[in-house]
């Protein structure tokens, strides 16, 4: 991870640093940076498939399972045929069934 952040000390344009840090985050759990870094490059391209991908896995790391959904639902959105988007699609809707049901103006705000 550090290998990620130094280069993206060097060249911060490069989104391709933050989504490989991303993936690195997620997998020490460290899911609020991993978020974040997605969050970064979501602002730069958002229609970043991986970007997405990260974000749902580290939402998913984080307990916000309705918000993994949606990321995931723009992965196969952009990318219908990701076998990894569509298995964690299935674990996640699992976990947001067993969720109490949203009011609308909840719904709204995340």
């Amino acid at each position: 991870m550090d290998f990620y952040t130094r280069a993206i000390s060097l060249d911060s344009k490069k989104t391709v640093y933050f989504s490989n840090r991303a993936v690195a985050l997620n997998a020490l759990g460290e899911h609020a940076r991993a978020e974040q870094d997605c969050k970064y490059i979501l602002s730069k391209d958002g229609k970043n498939g991986k970007a997405f991908y990260q974000r749902a896995v580290a939402r998913k790391g984080l307990g916000r399972w309705r918000e993994a959904e949606a990321d995931l639902k723009e992965v196969l959105r952009y990318q219908p045929g990701n076998e990894s988007a569509k298995k964690l699609m299935s674990l996640v809707r699992t976990q947001v069934a067993q969720l109490p049901k949203q009011s609308a103006k909840d719904a709204m705000e995340f």
